[in-house]
């Protein structure tokens, strides 16, 4: 997977500016697959030579153009070839799984406070996602099939959280146990 087909799967819903499509990444895509504004508007630009998308300029009072991105007939055939094809699992790349591997080597209070402080930000993120699931959610067999498939990925994204916290809570008391018998 690369920024171009997360960029290709949001124009190809509504075409947009690098700003808007930012902004959508910012409160969508961008939850399972992060970039910054200017990936963005550099892979756009990657796209737009390599004909996968194509754009129109608006002219604005008082300000440069702005470039209204949509995908291509190429750029349609690129996304279905790739939604076509088998995905690999992702890579597990998490530091705070090698420190606990390594738990024994340091207090088991400083593993619980790194524990506490990820749970947390766990928990905002779950809060985020059930407040977009009310907003936007609220009957989704009533939705359409579209709006089904992107409750589905959030849906994704609500149980990971919970299964995270529920693993945080588990290992919260297995450190808490050996802060009490370290001491």
């Amino acid at each position: 997977m690369s920024l171009r087909h997360a960029l290709l799967v949001s124009l190809s819903r509504k075409q947009g500016t690098g700003y808007e499509i930012a902004n959508e990444f910012d409160r969508g895509l961008g939850y399972f697959w992060p970039a910054s504004h200017q990936q963005i508007y550099q892979e756009l630009g990657k796209m737009a030579v390599e004909r996968l998308v194509a754009f129109t300029r608006r002219q604005q009072p008082d300000k440069p153009p702005k470039k209204i991105y949509r995908v291509t007939g190429n750029g349609r055939k690129s996304l279905i070839a790739w939604l076509a094809t088998p995905v690999d699992m992702p890579a597990v790349k998490d530091p705070l799984l090698i420190k606990l591997f390594a738990g024994d080597l340091i207090p088991a209070q400083t593993l619980l406070d790194e524990i506490d402080r990820h749970n947390a930000i766990n928990a905002e993120i779950l809060s985020r996602y059930r407040s977009i699931e009310k907003q936007y959610f609220d009957n989704p067999d009533a939705l359409p099939a579209t709006s089904q498939f992107i409750y589905m990925t959030l849906l994704r994204g609500i149980t990971a959280r919970k299964a995270w916290r529920a693993w945080a809570l588990r290992v919260r008391r297995f450190l808490e146990n050996q802060a009490h018998n370290a001491s």
